[in-house]
């Protein structure tokens, strides 16, 4: 008969299978080689020997479980039973953060509860819970965050908006400054009477010149003759529905009717009413009402020059003149204010007379526009303010007229001098009219017109091609 194994039947000598240990991070049994339901008497090393009731050899391979602390307040030395090993207090494992660098043990995870572990077979152990939440607040000895740097760059931001709202500020500032500056010296000629208004703005610019001492740069006088007239008469119309600005020419000795004076040269009508009858006189020949007036004396003008330190024009040939005391060279030329003021009041060096003086009076007026609006000029306060003061010490204006409508004015100018601007004098039939009043220029009446109508119209480019049309014509 074969030898059958010992077998103790006896319940109570059979050892209380331990609880399996279980890892504080995942929940899961940390035995190796264990399936959860198994039985560790399948693998040979629960049971013990045969008469000595110690248990066998534990297999290398494996790690057996911890056994299972005695609970409190049962006796196993009487029943016989062999007792149990102490009770192993369970260690937490220090948390390892990414960076190598310890933390304190991690709490177990709150949150959703994990799921119950499946019951093991015979003898077995359990099947591991579900795994938890995630932990609910901050980690425990987690660093701080780092401050955010969004104030340094706020502090930066502002730094950078008040640089630029201070040189908003100088910009805004400086014109306004120079501005007030040739206001506060402008003159005022009363109430100038105008017909009804046309489309765009028409400015009337009256050169005068009241033949008095004109003193120069140096104080030395300039001229010394008496009575008061107008050598320069231009109209400047600026549209409102684009197109380029006009400043269109009307020569002093236009033989035109004065309002209950009958016919005269143009300029009479200033030495008759002053700027209210000359202005009704340019309405009434042309059709076109004045929205300001603006007149310059050619005292002032000269000042003007000088305080803008000369002003550069280009003369095709030389012009000599001992009314006017000048001689000057032919070419590109700086001219002060005693040489500026005879060029524009020269007009017996040329055959055309009258009509030779206002497209010269144009050129230094363009001129002077120009040096007035450059970089040299404004970049530099001490010279800026000093042709402010001068340029309005030079005007006189209407009482209609407002700083803001003078800034029109000269931002007209300016438009008007340069290469977007039209620049003419009105079509003449006959420059030398014999007449009562003496040698007058006569106009040409359907060319004139003609002129006028686009500029009532307000359309600058009518009145740009028919100047071009002229002047191809004249060859």
């Amino acid at each position: 008969m074969p030898e059958q194994p010992y077998r103790d039947d006896d319940p109570t000598r059979q050892m209380r299978r331990p609880a399996p240990l279980r890892s504080p991070l995942t929940g899961r049994p940390t035995v190796q080689g264990a399936r959860p339901g198994a039985s560790p008497g399948a693998s040979g090393g629960a049971s013990g020997a045969a008469s000595g009731g110690a248990p066998s050899a534990p297999d290398a391979t494996r790690v057996m479980p911890r056994p299972a602390p005695q609970e409190r307040g049962s006796s196993a030395r009487g029943a016989g039973v062999r007792p149990a090993a102490a009770p192993v207090r369970e260690q937490w494992q220090p948390y390892v953060d990414r960076d190598d660098t310890a933390y304190a043990p991690r709490p177990p995870r709150s949150g959703r509860p994990g799921g119950s572990g499946g019951s093991g077979g015979s003898g077995g152990s359990g099947g591991s819970g579900g795994r938890g939440g995630p932990p609910s607040g901050p980690r425990p000895g987690a660093r701080a965050p780092r401050p955010s740097r969004a104030p340094r760059r706020r502090r930066r931001g502002r730094g950078a908006l008040v640089v630029v709202l201070l040189l908003v500020a100088l910009l805004v500032a400086y014109p306004v400054s120079l501005g007030l500056v040739a206001w506060q010296n402008v003159r005022t000629v009363g109430d100038v009477a105008t017909a009804a208004g046309t489309p765009g703005t028409t400015f009337l610019l009256v050169g005068s010149d009241s033949r008095a001492e004109v003193e120069g740069e140096d104080g030395e006088v300039l001229t010394d003759t008496t009575g008061s007239r107008t050598d320069t008469i231009l109209l400047l119309h600026t549209p409102t529905g684009g197109g380029p600005t006009v400043l269109l020419s009307l020569p002093r000795d236009s033989y035109v009717e004065i309002p209950g004076s009958g016919m005269n040269k143009l300029n009479a009508s200033y030495a008759f009413g002053g700027p209210q009858l000359l202005t009704e006189t340019v309405e009434a020949a042309t059709g076109i009402g004045v929205d300001g007036y603006v007149e310059t004396g050619f005292g002032g003008f000269a000042s003007v020059v000088d305080a803008l330190g000369g002003v550069t024009v280009t003369l095709p040939e030389p012009i000599e003149d001992s009314f006017a005391d000048i001689d000057l060279p032919a070419g590109e030329q700086t001219l002060q204010g005693q040489d500026a003021l005879g060029l524009v009041r020269t007009r017996k060096t040329d055959a055309r007379g009258d009509l030779a003086r206002v497209e010269r009076q144009r050129q230094v007026l363009a001129a002077i526009v120009d040096k007035t609006a450059s970089p040299g000029v404004l970049l530099d306060p001490r010279r800026a303010y000093a042709t402010a003061a001068a340029g309005g010490s030079a005007l006189a204006v209407d009482d209609g007229m407002s700083p803001f409508g003078l800034v029109r004015f000269l931002l007209a100018m300016r438009s008007a001098a340069g290469g977007n601007g039209v620049q003419l004098t009105v079509p003449v039939s006959n420059p030398s009219l014999s007449t009562d009043v003496g040698s007058a220029v006569e106009w040409d009446d359907e060319r004139a017109e003609q002129l006028f109508a686009a500029l009532r119209e307000d359309d600058t480019r009518e009145v740009q091609r028919l100047a071009e049309q002229w002047e191809a014509e004249a060859g």
